[in-house]
């Protein structure tokens, strides 16, 4: 009898939300605020997810302490900073800004 090898995945989708000013893309000083939601690809249960994000300060930030298979999150154990646009951001033509998740 064959047994399944372990496989972990993990996807991270990362959302913003622009601070409601009128104009289409962030200006300088709109408050960007940012939302993540993580799913369990793989076929392992999952433990300890966690969320890293420079661009807001964190690091192996809790995101959510157990994720079965198939299931997916929006981090209730993670308080998300807002960014506020700077000036380099608007003089770069946008705001860069990756995140990582692990398990």
């Amino acid at each position: 009898m064959a047994t399944e090898t372990s496989r972990v995945s993990l996807a991270l989708v990362k959302t913003v939300r622009d601070s409601g000013d009128p104009d289409p893309s962030a200006s300088l000083g709109a408050t960007l605020t940012y939302g993540f939601q993580v799913t369990n690809n793989g076929n392992v249960p999952l433990t300890d997810v966690r969320v890293s994000d420079s661009r807001l300060g964190l690091t192996d930030a809790a995101c959510v302490a157990t994720l079965a298979v198939g299931a997916s999150s929006a981090c209730p154990q993670l308080t998300v900073p807002a960014y506020t646009v700077t000036v380099a951001d608007v003089a770069n033509g946008k705001v860069v800004n990756t995140a990582t998740a692990t398990a």
